[in-house]
């Protein structure tokens, strides 16, 4: 993996040499034209030359300038509440325990009122079930 170098935006003072660099150029290019057999292989130099320079300077120019990076921003809210929650957890989870030893508690008392109240309702059915039995015997 090779590292890349952080890009940089193009100076004016360079932009502007490359200009200046591009206008002696076309000058010595209409130099070679203006003489009476023109040298096709220096034209045909300084034609890709320029070319290339050309299309690497607008392409120096087109790549926009990075934003600055910005700084994270730390909510401390966040963390006074967690904070408040792990010194609060202790309480919690002590308050959990009694609801779940109370839970259990309670249900083993329901169950014994409940119990109490379905042997109450056999012994009067069974007493009601008696007398209607001693009345028809007695009849």
């Amino acid at each position: 993996m090779r590292a890349e170098k952080p890009w940089v935006p193009l100076p004016l003072t360079k932009i502007i040499e490359q200009v200046e660099s591009f206008k002696s150029r076309h000058e010595t290019l209409k130099e070679l034209l203006s003489k009476e057999t023109p040298d096709l292989e220096a034209l045909r130099k300084q034609v890709s030359g320029l070319l290339t320079d050309t299309q690497e300077l607008v392409s120096k120019l087109q790549r926009p300038a990075p934003e600055p990076e910005k700084a994270a921003v730390i909510d401390t809210s966040i963390e006074e509440e967690w904070e408040t929650i792990q010194t609060q957890k202790p309480l919690w989870m002590r308050r959990s325990k009694k609801q779940s030893s109370n839970l259990k508690h309670g249900k083993k008392e329901e169950d014994g009122k409940r119990s109490h109240i379905f042997d109450t309702q056999r012994a009067l059915t069974k007493l009601r079930h008696d007398a209607q039995s001693a009345e028809r015997r007695g009849e």
